[in-house]
């Protein structure tokens, strides 16, 4: 098994630069997601680990030995690609074989790598079908497959060999939203039960808050964040991060710290909001304010006053939009909560401990 290390990477393509100065060390064993919008570079992140592009600098390093200009096939990686990539013509023992037939392996009895026999391809074939549950499938050909039952012999060629490090990219998407909850939950078994380093790439946070021990987000090419899935939610490091994790987002209002009796306060317009105790803010320093929905809500007396613009009932909660200063807000309530009248003025309490400060300028969170 091993780890992954990005030092100061960074790749060009002409005079796009897809990937900035990443600096990254995934730890053996553990399930790293890549979390970001679509053309981020998080795809192109994990396609130098796996050796189809080479940095334009910095190094890669798997385990202790740095790869750059090692050819794919000798890194000792697999991939699952979004599409399956499986040989239609073959069956699924046949695709789950494929990779054993070319490579040198480790025999079951030991010794030195080299081509298994038929009789250990098949061992090694039965055993990643069993950990996936495809034995009842071997002799079918992919076209007879749903798409839940393809996406598992991609990943069983994935670990017919047990690879040091495993690379999926987004390979949950063409799945239906229930197969994508039952296939999460058969991944991160998968991870437990064969203590490889994962690699994941998605933009569904809902996948990298469930699946990840650490998700590293990222945007124009640049690391955001690193951190477990809880504390990335609970503590953005900047206003990217807060407005990008969580659904609904976070709310946020642009202010101006200002001093007052016990402390600070974030100014906008008429509305003042107290912050937090001991919070580094400057006088008159621009600063956006954050809360999540579920730590707003509708009081008699709240600093910030605005106008219900509709009410999204979703069966076990409900989310009211509610238009502050020409900016929408949403609050996270129980259904039980009567609907307010749509058009009504209300008041809007946000939770003092629950607040979210960030720089205006810098977008960096004020600590």
């Amino acid at each position: 098994m091993a780890g992954v290390e990005f030092k100061g990477v960074w790749k060009r393509f002409g005079d796009v630069v897809a990937v900035e100065d990443l600096t990254l060390e995934i730890i053996d064993r553990e399930f790293l997601v890549f979390l970001g919008p679509s053309g981020c570079g998080k795809s192109t992140a994990l396609r130098m680990i796996a050796g189809l592009e080479e940095p334009s600098e910095g190094t890669v390093s798997i385990g202790d030995e740095v790869v750059n200009g090692v050819d794919p096939r000798d890194r000792d990686v697999a991939m699952v690609f979004q599409s399956y990539a499986l040989y239609p013509h073959m069956t699924v023992y046949k695709n789950i074989e494929a990779p054993l037939l070319t490579r040198p392996m480790e025999p079951p009895d030991g010794g030195a790598p080299r081509k298994l026999t038929k009789e250990e391809r098949a061992v090694k074939v039965k055993e990643a079908a069993a950990i996936l549950g495809l034995e009842a499938y071997l002799d079918r050909k992919p076209g007879a497959l749903s798409g839940g039952q393809r996406q598992r012999v991609a990943l069983a060629r994935a670990i017919v060999r047990r690879p040091r490090v495993f690379l999926m990219d987004e390979p949950l998407s063409n799945l239906d939203a229930k197969l994508r909850t039952q296939t999460r939950l058969e991944l991160v078994e998968l991870w437990r039960r064969l203590g490889i380093t994962f690699v994941y790439v998605t933009h569904d946070q809902v996948e990298a808050m469930t699946m990840a021990s650490r998700v590293a987000i990222i945007a124009e090419g640049r690391l955001q964040q690193l951190g477990p899935p809880q504390d990335v939610y609970e503590r953005p490091a900047n206003l990217f991060v807060a407005r990008f994790i969580g659904s609904p987002p976070m709310n946020t209002f642009d202010a101006v710290a200002r001093p007052a009796a016990g402390g600070m306060v974030a100014q906008a317009g008429a509305a003042v909001v107290p912050l937090p105790a001991g919070l580094g803010v400057s006088p008159d320093q621009a600063v956006t304010v954050a809360v999540r929905p579920e730590h707003l809500h509708i009081t008699a007396d709240g600093p910030l006053d605005g106008i219900v613009r509709s009410v999204e009932l979703l069966g076990h909660e409900q989310h009211v939009i509610i238009e502050v200063s020409g900016e929408l807000m949403v609050i996270r309530q129980p259904s039980e909560e009567p609907d307010p009248v749509l058009g009504t003025t209300v008041r809007l309490s946000p939770e003092l401990g629950r607040l979210h400060v960030f720089d205006q300028a810098s977008g960096l969170r004020v600590e």
